[in-house]
């Protein structure tokens, strides 16, 4: 099964920054608790990634790498617009930023897809690669 790269979530900081609006897109948001759901007895794996709590406080470290590129900004001119990537999270989950002139900020955390290494990717050394080595 192929996976397809997605937004994991879009929040949206007021110029205080305060948030606006958090959106969490399936499947990393949390389901909500149902009658049939407390029956299972395993987790599925993309419900256990992150809680909207870590949504909001990855969506809130990035404030500070807002101020610090402005801080940056050449005289006192106020660049705003794409920031592009603010940072990566970990090998899946990056986070890409946007700034209004308005002070609005906006933040994508991208879920990449993790690569599953095949046997026709995989090479093995050759043998004058191994003598080579040694």
């Amino acid at each position: 099964m192929t996976t397809i790269p997605s937004i994991a979530c879009l929040g949206v900081i007021g110029k205080n920054n305060n948030p606006l609006h958090i959106s969490i897109f399936p499947p990393h948001s949390p389901p909500y608790p149902t009658s049939s759901s407390t029956l299972q007895t395993h987790t599925p794996v993309h419900e256990t990634l992150r809680t909207p709590l870590q949504y909001s406080l990855l969506l809130s470290s990035t404030l500070d790498i807002f101020d610090a590129r402005n801080r940056t900004s050449t005289g006192n001119q106020n660049l705003t617009g794409d920031l592009g990537l603010l940072y990566a999270v970990d090998e899946r989950l990056a986070a890409y930023g946007f700034e209004t002139n308005t002070g609005v900020r906006f933040v994508v955390l991208y879920s990449k897809p993790c690569k599953q290494p095949t046997s026709a990717s995989y090479k093995t050394p050759s043998t004058t690669q191994m003598n080579i080595v040694r």
